[in-house]
């Protein structure tokens, strides 16, 4: 069990506690400095300096940990609030008990008590924020792509550019009948029966499946003459899907250099 967890979650369990430790430092000085500049009370202390601890993990969180699994302003503002309710709590609730209990009864300094405390809710935090808090906010996405190189009509064979355009036409009308309905919507439902089931087996194992598609006009694919054509589709599953986040996400347009870097440098709306 722990030997899976880390093969699926070992980079963002990495990164979890980076974000934590610093997360620790900064409630340390927090709390010093309310309790021994400010003279509050060590509880009370203990509660503002997580409260604002909560906020600045949050923020990286966001920023760096889950950073692959982006959302809207609106989602933003659920996240931040389911992350209150749950890491909040567990901090809150978990980190003061066990603190008041290690400085009442086994009479620990309060800065080594909040340190143990920290470490027992860690685990059960990064638990919840994977699996609750930046749930991924994509349900099922098909991303169909057709990569051409720049065309320069001198040096293409006017065949091959003459197949590209029928290609993109072909294209376009079979995109047409799937936004229709008149033929299946996604990638895999077109897929034969045995194939189909394949493609499923990798998809819930949490594989990206790619493919190569060829547009045919008729029975034959479409040839081109001293040229070649990659049309590829990328389908993946991830669960817990919103379409509306699915669609923000998708025609963020302006945002991608942000969503997908490194593989986007510059991006920006014409």
């Amino acid at each position: 069990m722990g030997g899976l967890f880390l093969k699926t979650h070992g980079r963002r369990w990495a990164m979890f506690n980076a974000v934590g430790i610093a997360g620790l430092l900064f409630q340390l000085a927090c709390l010093a400095l309310l309790k021994d500049l400010l003279g509050v009370h060590y509880v009370a202390a203990a509660v503002a300096a997580i409260e604002l601890t909560v906020l600045h993990n949050f923020s990286w969180h966001v920023r760096w940990t889950w950073a692959d699994r982006p959302g809207s302003r609106a989602s933003l503002t659920r996240r931040l609030v389911r992350f209150h309710l749950t890491n909040g709590a567990v901090s809150l609730a978990g980190s003061v008990a066990v603190m008041a209990g290690l400085v009442e009864i086994g009479h620990l300094n309060y800065l080594v008590a909040n340190v143990i405390a920290v470490a027992v809710c860690g685990l059960a935090n990064f638990v919840v924020s994977d699996r609750i808090v930046f749930a991924p906010a994509v349900g099922a996405v098909l991303v169909s792509l057709v990569a051409a190189a720049p065309v320069n009509a001198a040096d293409l064979h006017p065949d091959a550019a003459a197949a590209f355009d029928r290609y993109a036409r072909l294209t376009e009308t079979r995109l047409d009948r799937e936004m229709s309905g008149t033929s299946p919507f996604l990638w895999i439902d077109q897929l034969p029966e045995e194939p189909r089931a394949q493609a499923q087996a990798k998809l819930r194992r949490g594989e990206i499946v790619v493919s190569r598609l060829q547009t045919r006009d008729g029975a034959a694919a479409v040839r081109f003459h001293d040229a070649m054509c990659h049309h590829w589709v990328g389908t993946v599953l991830v669960p817990g899907a919103r379409l509306d986040e699915v669609v923000t996400l998708m025609q963020g347009y302006d945002r991608y250099q942000d969503v997908y870097r490194p593989a986007v440098r510059r991006s920006r709306i014409i």
